[in-house]
């Protein structure tokens, strides 16, 4: 029980350490699996590995902190003494856990990605959104973010769901076409509002092969609210990481479209030409 929670924390309190330096998170994690990398993918012998990947841990991971964590209530009843026994006895145990299940990968490849793209899109779009340009150009310019970092075509067909499989040629390029101008409408029409946004990126989490969740929060100001925003990342191509969806506040905005889509569709005998003058009718307001 106390491996699987060590585990589950080790990655939450190495970005805890690693938030008092001064590079990025992202490029932080990244010298330090390519020095692990290193490490697993030569010749040495097992222990000089292991000696090795114990020093990585010493210098990057908060030890004391994970193990005073783990401890949970119970650190409160503890006397000096057995403080003292207690983190000497628990950082022998966390480093031999850490470097015997990872000594067994040779060349591993991991890649942190998501988080800086992330952090580049934001910065971005906060220059465009602070700046003094008219609200035609700031426009056009946060939608030159959307065409190039966000999965139209898959946000798309995602919210159009089970309805896909009855489109006939001319109806998927039409529906593609009437949907990236409604959804580049939806996104820069949102966004144009705020001036000199906040939005810090707390952490990332890999959720599956393909995808990559990053949280966010864009922080309150005198009108808005403080909102809790997570990137769902397509990330299977690292050269070009694609957002796939926002979910705001726990509430998925893909799902979210794809509901009122097919409550369009199912009021209108599953007639795609009323979701098309949907479109229409809400590009020409």
């Amino acid at each position: 029980m106390l491996k699987n929670k060590l585990l589950s924390l080790i990655f939450f309190y190495l970005l805890f350490t690693i938030s008092t330096h001064a590079k990025e998170p992202s490029e932080l994690i990244n010298e330090i699996v390519n020095e692990a990398s290193k490490i697993l993918s030569s010749s040495d012998p097992v222990e000089s590995k292991i000696i090795k990947l114990n020093d990585i841990a010493e210098k990057s991971v908060d030890i004391d902190g994970i193990g005073m964590y783990t401890l949970g209530k119970y650190r409160k009843n503890l006397n000096e003494d057995q403080k003292i026994k207690y983190k000497k006895l628990f950082r022998s145990y966390f480093l031999k856990s850490f470097s015997s299940r990872l000594v067994d990968y040779s060349n591993p490849k991991i890649n942190v990605v998501s988080e800086k793209k992330i952090n580049e899109i934001v910065n971005e779009a906060s220059g465009i959104l602070s700046s003094s340009d008219p609200v035609e150009s700031k426009i056009i310019k946060l939608n030159n973010i959307a065409e190039r970092s966000v999965d139209i075509d898959g946000i798309g067909m995602y919210t159009l769901g089970k309805y896909r499989k009855n489109l006939n040629e001319d109806q998927k390029i039409k529906y593609k076409k009437l949907f990236r101008s409604y959804f580049l409408k939806s996104f820069s029409s949102r966004l144009v509002d705020y001036s000199n946004p906040k939005i810090n990126v707390i952490s990332e989490k890999k959720i599956s092969e393909k995808y990559t969740i990053v949280k966010t929060v864009l922080e309150e100001t005198s009108k808005n609210p403080r909102i809790e925003i997570d990137w769902r990342i397509y990330t299977k191509n690292l050269k070009r990481p694609l957002i796939r969806d926002l979910i705001v506040e726990g509430l998925s905005l893909a799902r979210t479209q794809k509901e009122e889509f097919k409550s369009i569709m199912q009021n209108n005998n599953n007639d795609i030409n009323f979701l098309f003058k949907s479109f229409e009718e809400f590009l020409i307001k």
